[in-house]
């Protein structure tokens, strides 16, 4: 689902920044151009939006994957999906086959649309 939407850059968790973990450079992960462009987004108000996926940010679709291929990911989350052999797999079959993705992403929706309803203070509420 990282394929739409925004993120504030608070929760990126400073992965642009020039010093990374105390490393000194933005996280090794990050594709340094990406990594550019999110210190000059983020640096404009106390907590600004940035597109999840760079490529195609209005559309949902496969790009999302490809990004990750280029080390576009927002999240460290999304970068560890390159760390295993079973996940880079799945991230690489659905960067390539389109199609393949919007089945497998259909059929998500349709199962997280069948989990229950939490009423009044059960859940949590995100605008």
């Amino acid at each position: 689902a990282h394929s739409f939407g925004d993120a504030h850059c608070s929760v990126i968790g400073g992965r642009y920044e020039k010093n990374f973990n105390h490393t000194g450079k933005p996280d090794p992960t990050l594709n340094p151009a990406l990594a550019a462009k999110l210190r000059k987004a983020c640096a404009v108000s106390s907590d600004p939006t940035v597109s999840q996926d760079s490529i195609t940010p209005d559309v949902l679709d496969n790009k999302y994957y490809v990004g990750l291929l280029q080390h576009k990911g927002l999240f460290t989350a999304d970068a560890a999906l390159l760390t295993s052999k079973k996940t880079r797999r799945l991230v690489r079959l659905y960067a390539a086959k389109p199609a393949t993705w919007k089945k497998k992403f259909a059929k998500a929706m349709i199962k997280l649309g069948e989990v229950q309803v939490k009423y009044g203070e059960e859940g949590e509420i995100r605008k």
